[in-house]
């Protein structure tokens, strides 16, 4: 029992030191790195094996696209033959078209000379018109000259008739300036014969004064 107690605690004095816990460190160091080897080395080769496969279903897909090409070429081919004999209508369709064209050109050739015969008749129809319409034109202008001239005469008569009305006023103000001067003159005139009054009026008064001193001395 001694020998078992003395072994657990050799046991634990062993597990708490510092060495055998450093050891621990690196035995789960070491596990940790020995599992991520073993990770990337799994993992590198199901890339290598997807690889693999990848670049077997590629090869298929090029056997594939090189025989959609080849069916393409030969559709291509057929397009081609195809094309060409719609190029062959479609330049005899044309060459009868091109006919049919010179024949309608010829046609409209026909009708634009009787066009052009039309577009004189009414060339000359209209030259006929604006001279009337100058005529027309010439005379209404002539009107108006008139109108103006009579329009310029009116003018020429209120112009007058206005300088009139400013000469009748100017000697009305005239006049009325002259009739404020006499009625200041007057008004002057009359200040002048209130200060003569005034003065009498004092004069008076201090004769009134000593002839009253007088009488009042003499009494």
């Amino acid at each position: 029992m001694a020998i078992l107690t003395q072994a657990i605690g050799a046991y634990r004095e062993v597990v708490a030191s510092t060495d055998f816990r450093e050891l621990e460190r690196l035995r789960f160091e070491a596990s940790c790195n020995e599992a991520s080897a073993l990770y990337n080395a799994q993992r590198k080769a199901e890339e290598a094996e997807r690889k693999k496969w990848q670049g077997i279903v590629a090869d298929k897909d090029a056997a594939l696209a090189y025989k959609d090409a080849a069916l393409a070429y030969r559709d291509a081919a057929l397009a081609y033959r195809d094309a060409a004999l719609a190029y062959r209508d479609a330049t005899l369709a044309y060459k009868d078209a091109a006919l049919a064209d010179k024949e309608a050109a010829l046609a409209d050739k026909d009708a634009a000379l009787a066009d052009k015969d039309a577009a004189l008749a009414y060339r000359d129809a209209a030259l006929a018109y604006r001279d009337a319409a100058l005529a027309y034109k010439d005379s209404a202008l002539a009107y108006k000259d008139a109108a103006l001239a009579y329009k310029d005469a009116a003018l020429a008569y209120k112009d007058a008739a206005l300088a009139d009305k400013d000469a009748a006023l100017a000697d009305k103000e005239a006049a009325l300036a002259d009739k404020d001067a006499a009625l200041a003159d007057k008004d002057a005139a009359l200040a002048d014969r209130e200060a003569v009054l005034a003065d009498m009026n004092a004069e008076i008064e201090r004769l009134r004064a000593q002839l009253k001193k007088r009488n009042s001395q003499n009494g």
